[in-house]
């Protein structure tokens, strides 16, 4: 997640957001930027962050990760969107202040692990399901993990069970989950295409579709 600048109240802020990195910028380019989809970093009180975008909010599942940080850098908070990428940018910018992320999301607080805030380049082919998924483990329910490809060693921290109504699947296939099923693509699969000089990039898509769909495989899942 590239973030370059950070929303400030003070020139203490300002210093903050210099400390980190980033471009400081005044407390009026919140909103802006929330409604442009960016990752924030809130340099000032959680409240404060929290007034403001509250009238902005209406859908989780693309609305921007939002983090607050203290003006002395005592305190990192992830807001909004934890499992969008606010969890992890969070402890990276606890890391370079020597603090830790006040982290409070379930799956993140019992396991470290969130099913829908996978590693770059993993990709969920039904997000919708990953919630119940990730409930079920949490309340101690058997989740059966089937590996097909790649490596999912990121998901060793969850109490799996050999068997159990619900499944999550990691595969570069391309399939049609099923009801109890969540599907996660791993960045598996290399693509080697030979065109000739100066062959059309409509030409190059509509052929590495054909391969994909002929190989039952999955774009997702395309990794280079």
């Amino acid at each position: 997640m590239a973030v370059t600048v950070a929303v400030v109240l003070s020139e203490r802020g300002a210093g903050l957001a210099e400390r980190l990195g980033l471009e400081a910028l005044p407390l009026e380019g919140l909103e802006s930027r929330f409604r442009a989809g960016e990752p924030i970093v809130a340099v000032m009180a959680a409240g404060i962050a929290v007034r403001r975008l509250a009238p902005l909010l209406a859908d989780k599942r693309e609305e921007p990760p939002v983090v607050a940080v203290a003006e002395d850098g005592s305190a990192v908070v992830p807001l909004l969107g934890g499992h969008r990428g606010a969890n992890r940018l969070a402890r990276r910018i606890a890391r370079t202040l020597g603090v830790r992320a006040a982290v409070t999301t379930a799956s993140d607080v019992l396991f470290g692990v969130a099913l829908d805030d996978p590693p770059p380049g993993w990709t969920l082919a039904n997000p919708e399901t990953a919630k119940p998924v990730m409930a079920a483990l949490i309340a101690g329910e058997p989740v059966r993990l089937e590996v097909e490809a790649g490596d999912a060693g990121w998901l060793a921290p969850l109490p799996w069970s050999e068997e159990g109504r619900l499944a999550v699947r990691v595969t570069d296939r391309s399939l049609s989950p099923g009801r109890d099923e969540l599907i996660l693509h791993p960045p598996s699969l290399i693509l080697g295409v030979g065109l000739e000089r100066g062959a059309p990039a409509e030409l190059l898509s509509d052929h590495v579709s054909r391969t994909l769909v002929s190989e039952g495989r999955a774009r997702a899942s395309l990794a280079a």
